[in-house]
């Protein structure tokens, strides 16, 4: 027995009978809220598919898992995760998932993975059993200045995520702090990376990022977590710009530019490409009471 759920779901549906097996298949675009549920009478009971993208409210309990979840769209089809899931067997298959919930908990048996995970600034936790990432899986991740915040992964005491990319994994940062300050700033992207097994290290990875004067990186700590890093990389940057601008006579003029602490120094961080970086330390930097 089963039924097909149209596009807005706000409710709760429960699967099977304690002697019996159901199935709900969602439409593509369903609208699932936050607070829906699709509850199982009896554990590792009822199957759950999704047609295409879609908002993902609950489904199952820890206790009360159901057999299967799977994710049916064609590539590129995006999930919006805004409630736990705990299943046998849950299968996203080349579908992009965004973490769309402050803590999403995907729990249960085992777990298929083959696209991007968008963390936002929130938290995926798996809870239980063993996920695996494929060839297509990669990692976005947003960091937010007044909090510090950056969405990251938890690999909690009973579960286990292997990788098995063979290719590059490529983590993309959403930065919208800025770079005044010195150094590298660290942040945890995997908590629990001892129960992370694959090829997410060295040479394996690329980090990429939105602010132009980060460099970012990748690292594992003594407790094998995933760290990523972030260095202030202002001077290198300012330094190659001007060097290929109509600027490239002031270059002695560069770094005692950017180590300062000005008005106009803030003001170049907000440069969104070199070229509006040389641009505006050739013009600053030519015009001393300026600096």
């Amino acid at each position: 027995a089963g039924g097909v759920v149209g596009k807005d779901f706000d409710g709760t549906i429960t699967l099977g009978s304690a002697n019996g097996n159901s199935n709900v298949i969602f439409a593509d675009g369903t609208n699932s809220t936050s607070t829906s549920m699709v509850a199982t009478v009896k554990a590792n009971n009822g199957v759950v598919t999704y047609l295409g993208s879609a908002s993902v409210g609950n489904i199952g309990c820890s206790n009360t898992p159901v057999s299967s979840v799977q994710f049916t769209g064609p590539a590129g089809s995006l999930e919006k995760l805004q409630g736990n899931v705990y299943s046998a067997v849950t299968n996203f298959g080349n579908v992009n998932l965004n973490v769309a919930a402050s803590n999403v908990i995907l729990g249960g048996g085992t777990t298929a993975i083959n696209g991007n995970i968008d963390l936002a600034t929130n938290i995926l936790t798996f809870a239980s059993g063993t996920s695996t990432w494929g060839d297509n899986t990669s990692l976005s991740t947003t960091l937010i200045l007044t909090s510090g915040n950056i969405g990251h992964i938890v690999i909690a005491e009973d579960a286990q995520v292997n990788a098995t990319t063979t290719g590059t994994t490529t983590i993309n940062v959403q930065d919208s702090a800025n770079a005044n300050f010195s150094g590298t700033q660290t942040y945890t992207l995997i908590q629990g990376g001892a129960r992370f097994a694959g090829t997410l290290g060295d040479p394996k990875f690329n980090v990429t990022g939105s602010n132009i004067f980060v460099k970012y990186g990748l690292i594992r700590a003594d407790n094998k977590d995933y760290v990523l890093t972030r260095t202030n990389d202002v001077a290198n940057v300012v330094t190659k710009a001007i060097e290929s601008s109509q600027f490239s006579d002031i270059g002695q003029n560069v770094l005692t530019f950017v180590n300062s602490n000005t008005a106009a120094y803030n003001n170049l961080l907000l440069a969104k490409n070199t070229t509006d970086a040389a641009n505006f330390v050739g013009a600053i930097t030519t015009d001393t009471s300026a600096v």
